[in-house]
């Protein structure tokens, strides 16, 4: 598949694409008008501006930015989504780093996402053969700070979109809600790609509402595709009695690891629905592997189903020789979906690819062609010589009963490594009382942690993410 194909398939569609601010729809035959108007104000701008090479996108416009996005890609111009709604700061820095040639946001692009650009040859600089074949450059802070820009070809992108569509059989009648801003790879290839090459009606969440609201509109509009976090998800199943969900086909998970607890919570709640544990990272644009239909079978801690077909797995030990079956190692993935590089650090991309293999950093095993992710090889904590992953404590605590939420991580204290433990419980408890409950219930020592703290909440990304802590911090 390449852009080509995939506008062409969008166009053949000519149900909803989606409705605008005042609920109205919005057809797909006015979406491809609209694309084709942009291509037109763009090739003019390349005509008068031959060194037009990159630019960024406000994607905090909504659905107004889809048509400058899909004509900015179909005229390949490479595209960095922003988002000016979120982290002004983080959206700066990257803007500096960058320098885009043209900054799309709500001042020159109408209400229906139509471009007005007046430029100047003065506002250009010279074409940057780096970006060459780049569809996109996505910035990811992680979990733990350190921006990276990701460049994304148009090869990286349509070849994964091709192997996430023999997962995910949707149609015109489907309905897609993103939660997600759209500069993320998972909301980019794996939602919104899928959900215009397949005709499916598109709904974004407004990154104002909470997740009480996202849920009124999924139940409103009869969602029957959703993507989001495990930690969302069971958030959803705990308010979603009285609430009829009947209607959602997909649950796609992705974005951290899935405790058992969750799928029990999920499994009982939404009885209807193919739940999917996905996995992935940005720089493999984003999708590696996908677990379908969960709450029919038992689920294992860890395992994330089967590679996609375009995609090569190995998992290495420290030694970089190949493990056994069923031990655990550092992943590898190999394919067309994965990234270019990192935008202005060649340095940093040859450290991460070597002979077309990226190295992921997780910690992995394969066992019957299932793939089992157990977390980043640099969140392991080592205490009294032991190995232990914070995801074993974490699933060991949350299957203790009122403890909605929690983090473990290793600390540093008088020079020896200290597990804690920072929960968040359903109910009120005295802290000598959650630790015994803790005592009674972990059976394995090594699980033990050696301080937990109550915690009203735990912090995380805007995607749901935690933020993980490390023995420095």
């Amino acid at each position: 598949m390449d852009i080509n194909h995939f506008l062409s398939k969008m166009f053949s569609h000519t149900g909803i694409f989606t409705v605008d601010q005042e609920n109205r729809p919005i057809f797909y035959d006015k979406l491809s008008l609209l694309i084709e108007e942009n291509r037109e104000i763009l090739k003019t701008n390349i005509n008068e501006n031959p060194d037009l090479q990159l630019i960024a996108i406000d994607t905090s416009m909504g659905w107004r930015s889809i048509p400058v996005f899909l004509a900015a890609i179909a005229e390949r111009i490479t595209v960095l989504p922003i988002d000016s709604s979120r982290n002004p700061d983080f959206m700066m820095k990257i803007l500096k780093e960058v320098e885009p040639q043209i900054i799309v946001t709500a001042l020159n692009t109408s209400n229906e996402g139509i471009l007005d650009l007046h430029l100047s040859n003065d506002q250009f600089l010279d074409g940057q053969s780096e970006l060459e074949d780049v569809a996109m450059i996505l910035y990811t802070s992680g979990t733990t700070g350190n921006p990276k820009g990701i460049m994304l070809t148009y090869h990286n992108i349509f070849s994964n979109l091709s192997d996430i569509l023999e997962i995910f059989d949707l149609n015109q009648y489907d309905r897609v809600y993103i939660m997600r801003p759209l500069t993320y790879a998972s909301a980019i290839t794996g939602e919104l790609l899928l959900a215009l090459y397949s005709g499916s009606t598109i709904y974004l969440k407004n990154q104002s509402s909470s997740i009480f609201q996202s849920l009124t509109e999924i139940k409103k509009n009869k969602i029957t595709f959703l993507s989001t976090t495990p930690t969302i998800a069971n958030y959803f199943s705990k308010i979603k009695h009285g609430s009829n969900l009947h209607h959602l086909r997909y649950l796609v998970l992705s974005g951290e690891n899935l405790n058992p607890s969750i799928v029990e919570n999920l499994q009982s709640i939404f009885t209807n629905t193919n739940i999917c544990n996905a996995y992935g990272l940005t720089e493999a644009s984003p999708r590696i592997s996908c677990l379908k239909e969960i709450n029919r079978k038992k689920f294992e801690l860890g395992c994330v189903g089967t590679r996609l077909p375009s995609v090569e797995i190995m998992i290495l030990d420290r030694n970089r020789n190949l493990v056994s079956e069923g031990e655990k190692g550092t992943l590898f993935v190999r394919g067309p979906n994965i990234m270019k590089g990192y935008y202005k650090d060649e340095r940093l991309t040859k450290l991460k690819i070597s002979n077309g293999w990226l190295c992921t950093h997780d910690r992995a095993a394969l066992l019957d062609d299932q793939l089992y992710i157990y977390g980043r090889d640099d969140e392991v904590i080592i205490r009294n010589g032991v190995n232990i992953h914070p995801i074993e404590i974490e699933t060991a605590l949350a299957s203790i009963e009122g403890i909605s939420d929690v983090l473990a991580f290793g600390r540093i204290v008088n020079e020896q490594t200290k597990i804690y433990a920072w929960v968040v419980m359903d109910f009120e408890i005295k802290q000598s009382e959650l630790f015994k409950k803790i005592i009674d219930h972990v059976k394995d020592s090594r699980l033990m942690p050696d301080v937990v703290e109550i915690k009203p909440y735990l912090s995380k990304t805007i995607t749901g993410k935690k933020f993980r802590l490390r023995e420095d911090q």
